[in-house]
C-alpha cells in the first residue's frame, strides 16, 4: 500500500512519502501540535518523525516554534504551502485508496479497519 501510494504520489508530480502525508494529514486536522504528540498521533518514533519533520520543514511545508509556555517542547505547525497541498493530496489518496479497496462491501472495509486497529493495539501504539 505504501510503495503505492508513493507511486501515485510521484506520478502526479508530488514529492511526498506516504509517512510525509500521514504527519501532514495530522496537522490539516489540529494545527500547532507538539511535536512529540504529532509523533504520537502519526504511530511514529521520536527518531523517525524528527527525520520527517525536518524534512517537510526543508520542503516548506511546515515550520517549528517553541511553545511559549515550555521553550524545551516544539509545535509544529502548517506553512502556505503544507494548506494549499491539502485537496490535491487528498484526492491522489482518496483515488488510490477507491482503486485498492474496490469490490470490498462497507462490512469488509469495517472489519479491515477493526484488524487494523487491534494490530496498532497489539504492538502498543495509542489509538
Amino acid at each position: 500500500m505504501s510503495l503505492g501510494l508513493q507511486n501515485q504520489f510521484r506520478e502526479k508530480g508530488m514529492d511526498i512519502t506516504p509517512q510525509h502525508w500521514g504527519v501532514l494529514s495530522k496537522l490539516w486536522e489540529a494545527d500547532g501540535l507538539h511535536q512529540s504528540n504529532l509523533a504520537r498521533k502519526s504511530h511514529k518514533d521520536r527518531h523517525n518523525m524528527t527525520r520527517i519533520v525536518n524534512l517537510l520543514e526543508k520542503n516548506g511545508f511546515i515550520y517549528r516554534k517553541p511553545d511559549q509556555k515550555d521553550k524545551r517542547l516544539l509545535l509544529v505547525y502548517l506553512t502556505e504551502k503544507g494548506r494549499a497541498v491539502q485537496d490535491k493530496m487528498t484526492s491522489v489518496v482518496n483515488e488510490f485508496l477507491n482503486v485498492a479497496f474496490k469490490g470490498l462491501s462497507a462490512d469488509e472495509l469495517e472489519q479491515i479497519h477493526k484488524i487494523h486497529l487491534h494490530v496498532l493495539a497489539n504492538l502498543g501504539y495509542q489509538i
